[in-house]
């Protein structure tokens, strides 16, 4: 464990006289990088399951965040190794920085997961794209619910989230919907 409790760091800056403020700031940067490797391998791990327009650093950057906000708030009195501690905050905050950055609401996400595998098991099944109603009756969806969720500007490749610049785009006549570009 890292010298220098929580308890410590609780004490108000400004009443600390200037030396033992740098003193508390450079304990505080050799704890980051002390840490620095695990905020590295949890945005690795969660980098994997996500698609190529989410990168790394950016994942990092929100993980020492979340890194900064576990050494704060840590108590060794909870019994929680900080390590522990440390990987739910760090990876916490990477999957809020992901949310806030995200255009569409987790019910709306959800809806385009679930029309994206209905795509899938119905071009596997008819060997060809599927008409929108066709998708609608497979979810078993009113054509007046599904219509909002279809025209999403967001398409979802094996699970993972992919903002595209390639939309469905449904024909007048509602035949044959094919991905073309914007």
């Amino acid at each position: 464990m890292i010298e220098g409790s929580c308890a410590q760091r609780e004490i108000a800056e400004e009443s600390k006289p200037p030396m033992e403020y740098a003193k508390q700031r450079c304990n505080r940067s050799a704890e980051i990088a002390t840490y620095l490797p695990l905020v590295k391998k949890i945005a690795g791990r969660l980098r994997a399951r996500l698609t190529a327009n989410v990168h790394r650093n950016e994942l990092i950057q929100a993980g020492m965040i979340g890194l900064n906000d576990a050494l704060t708030r840590f108590e060794e009195r909870t019994g929680s190794t900080f390590e522990c501690y440390a990987a739910r905050r760090i990876e916490g905050a990477m999957l809020d920085s992901l949310r806030s950055d995200d255009a569409l609401s987790r019910q709306a996400r959800s809806s385009v997961r679930e029309i994206g595998a209905a795509v899938k098991r119905l071009e596997h099944r008819l060997g060809r794209a599927p008409r929108a109603k066709e998708v609608a009756n497979e979810l078993g969806w009113p054509w007046i619910d599904f219509m909002p969720a279809w025209s999403k500007p967001v398409l979802v490749a094996n699970g993972r989230r992919m903002t595209s610049s390639r939309t469905p785009k449904i024909h007048r006549t509602m035949g044959a919907c094919e991905k073309t570009k914007i």
